[in-house]
């Protein structure tokens, strides 16, 4: 507590030692031991987490949105595609629309993060000690992966589903609610450890922030719902 970034070693991410490939894979193992690494995000530089966002994140975020917002292609159960529209879509307007889903997608967890993000990085600065908004800021450019990971493996999983379409499903939601806990347990870690906020008040850190979340991701929906493909 007295000296937070002495308590873990640097962020795999920011370790010179290790290769490219290493790093990356063990920045993204690190996130199921929110309380082995928080203390790392104490460290200071923000650029090393913005460029593993872009790197991680941001692919993660384009891919989500292809099957869910396309207007030309229907993913069916079994890895079965077909095409919508009379005639059919010429393959311009396939990769038109396509481009324009992820687009969407993009947008959409960018809006997403700064609702989580923003009151996070606040409330961090309000109860921790000093440099505590870099330390939330760093962890959640590390862990800006886990918003968009749940989506992409929701809607592979109903792209993969079997006959049993309802059993499959709720294992589906079951197993995609994981990365929103994993990030929420890296938030409460990241006001305790890097911030050095009480028990207490390190669980308020990080769950009003959610609390906007959730309030975000509904006016989202109600706002572009009409411009999506049902």
């Amino acid at each position: 507590m007295r000296d937070p970034r002495a308590a873990s070693p640097p962020i795999a991410w920011e370790d010179p030692s290790r290769s490219g490939a290493d790093s990356l894979f063990a920045t993204l193992a690190s996130a199921v031991r929110p309380s082995a690494t928080a203390p790392a995000f104490a460290r200071p530089g923000v650029r090393p987490a913005v460029s593993f966002a872009v790197f991680v994140a941001a692919p993660l975020a384009l891919l989500a949105g292809i099957i869910p917002f396309t207007f030309t292609l229907r993913f069916e159960p079994e890895f079965v595609v077909t095409l919508l529209g009379t005639p059919a879509p010429a393959p311009a307007e396939i990769a038109i629309d396509v481009v324009r889903a992820m687009g969407i997608s993009l947008a959409c967890y960018a809006a997403l993060g700064l609702a989580l993000t923003l009151p996070f990085w606040s409330l961090g600065r309000a109860y921790g000690i000093a440099g505590c908004g870099t330390s939330a800021l760093r962890s959640m450019l590390y862990r800006a992966w886990l918003l968009p990971i749940g989506d992409a493996i929701f809607y592979l999983a109903l792209w993969a589903a079997p006959p049993d379409f309802a059993a499959w499903l709720a294992l589906v939601r079951a197993l995609t609610f994981a990365p929103i806990f994993m990030l929420w347990a890296s938030m409460v870690a990241t006001a305790r450890l890097a911030c050095g906020a009480g028990s207490f008040v390190s669980f308020i850190v990080a769950t009003v922030p959610f609390v906007v979340y959730f309030i975000a991701e509904r006016l989202l929906a109600w706002g572009i719902g009409p411009f999506l493909p049902h």
